[in-house]
């Protein structure tokens, strides 16, 4: 049975966390900055391998004859202790074949490129559909040369999500394993405790909406996902009638050096037990402002008792 999506609302955050060790951990953060365009920017940190990058995803949908392409873009910054990669979006497109008649299947497609410029060093990948169980990757590994010319380092071929191998050029039978998909280990992800999702956490921004699905109950959460949109129109027009434009929470739209915007992870916060104590205060004092207004109304109501009223016109009520 085909599923409602959860299209993010604006201000909505997601945040997760992958421990290595003690001392080592992977930080997630993301956060949806736009609504028109919608625009989801994350970031993800590995202080300890001194890793970081801070992308923004944008997806528009083309529709054409039995398939769809799913496009995205958005700028993507990778800093390493000795690089800065700049990628000219985080994801290739998606095209998805047979949406109306036949077994539907998804290809990745499209052009994947990844440069630093402190280095020379350049990757670009092409993806495209060979037959409808085998989704190709081609590409080159070149770095500028002393005499100003691009040189091909190495040369790319596999199956995308598979395996990608690698090769000096000219020396195609001494393939070099640069992924292979069966030594991934599947890592544990930690996400913030219920005491500790705000109103905007995807898990309990969602869960109205999540656990009806599960139930298979899809009145109920049409009902709810109805609910959580008209909330975000009534915040945005509260927003745009003051005047104000969205500032995240987590980030800020920021000029890059190359010109382009790009909203980019504002380095006050990191994931450690702080962080999670600061989250927690915030969700007791959004409980009790809560609270404090349901019993505003309540006072209210019982001030001002409902009057029905029975006319020629039927009931109206004061």
């Amino acid at each position: 049975m085909e599923k409602k999506p959860f299209n993010p609302v604006i201000g909505e955050q997601h945040i997760a966390w992958i421990e290595h060790d003690d001392e080592n951990w992977s930080e997630y953060i993301s956060e949806q900055v736009s609504h028109h365009p919608p625009i989801s920017a994350f970031f993800l940190r590995n202080k300890k391998e001194k890793i970081t990058l801070n992308s923004n995803l944008q997806f528009s949908v083309h529709f054409g004859g039995n398939y769809a392409t799913i496009m995205s873009k958005g700028g993507v910054s990778l800093q390493t202790a000795f690089e800065n990669y700049k990628m000219n979006k985080i994801s290739p497109n998606m095209v998805i074949q047979r949406v109306v008649w036949g077994t539907k299947y998804f290809m990745w497609d499209g052009v994947i490129e990844m440069e630093c410029q402190a280095t020379d060093y350049k990757v670009t990948m092409t993806l495209s559909e060979e037959n409808d169980v085998t989704n190709r990757l081609v590409g080159k590994i070149t770095k500028i040369g002393e005499n100003g010319e691009e040189e091909i380092i190495r040369l790319l071929k596999g199956i995308t999500g598979k395996i990608t191998e690698m090769w000096k050029p000219g020396e195609e039978e001494y393939l070099e394993e640069l992924y292979n998909f069966n030594n991934f280990v599947p890592p544990v992800l930690h996400y913030p405790s219920s005491e500790c999702q705000t109103s905007m956490d995807s898990l309990k921004l969602w869960k109205t909406v999540a656990d009806p699905i599960i139930r298979d109950d899809m009145w109920e959460a049409d009902l709810a996902k109805k609910k959580i949109e008209q909330d975000q129109r009534v915040r945005e027009k509260a927003r745009e009638q003051a005047g104000l434009e969205y500032k995240g929470v987590y980030f800020e739209h920021k000029q890059q050096d190359d010109g382009t915007m790009l909203w980019v992870f504002n380095e006050q916060e990191s994931i450690n037990p702080q962080f999670l104590e600061i989250l927690k205060n915030k969700v007791q004092e959004e409980e009790e402002a809560v609270r404090l207004k349901l019993e505003e109304e309540k006072r209210f109501a019982e001030e001002n008792p409902t009057v029905v009223v029975q006319g020629e016109g039927g009931c109206r009520i004061c």
